[in-house]
């Protein structure tokens, strides 16, 4: 998925990456070991989404995120939430 050029359609864009996000984060709860979400265009919203289910999920063992426009804030989330999983 390409992002946007217009500001408003990006906002609506970034809105949908991020509802995504969420609702990876409610299938992360309930998965199995291991799940792959790359090219979702997650971005540093769906990241901390993200960061918040991982922080108390006990069973996912392998996360997999590559290109989903996350950047140094979403990837600060998730190495937090990470200290938390010990999974």
């Amino acid at each position: 998925m390409e992002a946007p050029q217009n500001a408003d359609v990006w906002h609506a864009f970034a809105a949908a990456a991020a509802a995504a996000a969420f609702t990876a984060a409610s299938i992360i709860d309930a998965l199995q070991p291991g799940v792959g979400l790359e090219r979702n265009a997650i971005g540093d919203a769906g990241a901390a989404e993200l960061a918040k289910a991982l922080a108390r999920n006990q069973t996912l063992r392998a996360l997999i995120l590559e290109r989903n426009r996350i950047g140094d804030t979403g990837a600060a989330k998730l190495a937090e939430a990470l200290v938390h999983n010990k999974t």
